[in-house]
């Protein structure tokens, strides 16, 4: 990375102003700035509880997409094992 970042932004405002930044560093930033995004978001919603099962809406939806929670989940981990940073994946 050519630009060294300088912290003139904080985390919720640098995407808004990459275009301040060279342009082959823009994907690195980027990247970057969504794993460190996603490091807070992952920390502050772990708690000692185990994973509720989906009701309602949300329930029914995924079974007429997916099948079945089950599968939904086993979906989502092989989608998120092909992706560079996959630890985070949404």
């Amino acid at each position: 990375m050519k630009n060294n970042f300088d912290y003139r932004y904080d985390i919720n405002e640098l995407a808004f102003h990459i275009n301040e930044f060279a342009k082959e560093d823009q994907e690195s930033i980027l990247f970057n700035l969504g794993g460190v995004i996603n490091h807070n978001l992952y920390w502050k919603s772990m708690n000692d509880t185990k994973r509720e099962k989906a009701e309602g809406k949300l329930k029914d939806k995924i079974e007429k997409t997916f099948g079945s929670e089950e599968n939904f989940w086993k979906l989502f981990k092989e989608e998120a094992l092909k992706l560079k940073g996959s630890g985070y994946i949404f």
